[in-house]
């Protein structure tokens, strides 16, 4: 009787000119000037030289130009000149030419140059230069900064000729607080 094993394993794959993948397994480029560097399951697609870069992690995709994922699991960048540094299930779409994501969890990105900082299930609504920070916060117009509370400490105190807030002496600094829910000072 004779008793055989055979296993699968799939390789690094790479396709077009002046490509590299590190290391790692099930990694794929099928298109010029694109790097991987390690992990596994990631990918990049697209037509014509890419040069795009994957750091490591796994199952990241980018099917753009000129775009980058730094690391994390099933992030997705379908957007040229933009990037993840990190996360998981983060997206780009292909309408948010030169976005950003720094890291979280589900955040989406699909109007052009905006940034999600950080968080988890934030999401831009459509609106290019919009900034996120926060938790399931959805972007409500373009070219603003958007958070779950917002608090901006040190603003001089009003310029000569202007009336400074109640209670402030003048010369002092004072704070604002907009919006948000259970607000706390902290001085």
């Amino acid at each position: 009787m004779k008793s055989s094993l055979t296993y699968w394993v799939r390789v690094n794959e790479t396709i077009g000119c002046a490509s590299f993948i590190g290391s790692g397994y099930c990694n794929v480029t099928n298109n010029g000037y694109s790097t991987i560097v390690g992990g596994s399951g990631n990918c990049i697609t697209g037509t014509g030289n890419s040069v795009s870069f994957i750091g490591g992690g796994s199952y990241n995709t980018i099917s753009a130009t000129h775009s980058g994922i730094v690391a994390g699991r099933g992030n997705c960048v379908a957007s040229d000149f933009s990037g993840i540094v990190a996360g998981c299930a983060n997206t780009i779409t292909s309408s948010a030419d030169c976005a950003f994501i720094g890291g979280g969890n589900a955040n989406c990105i699909t109007g052009a140059f905006s940034a999600v900082l950080g968080g988890c299930g934030n999401f831009d609504n459509g609106n290019a230069y919009a900034g996120l920070f926060g938790c399931n916060v959805i972007a409500v117009q373009a070219c603003a900064m958007h958070s779950n509370n917002f608090v901006a400490q040190n603003i001089p105190a009003a310029s000569t000729g202007t009336v400074p807030p109640i209670g402030a002496q003048p010369g002092s600094l004072y704070y604002v607080l907009v919006g948000g829910y259970k607000q706390v000072w902290i001085t």
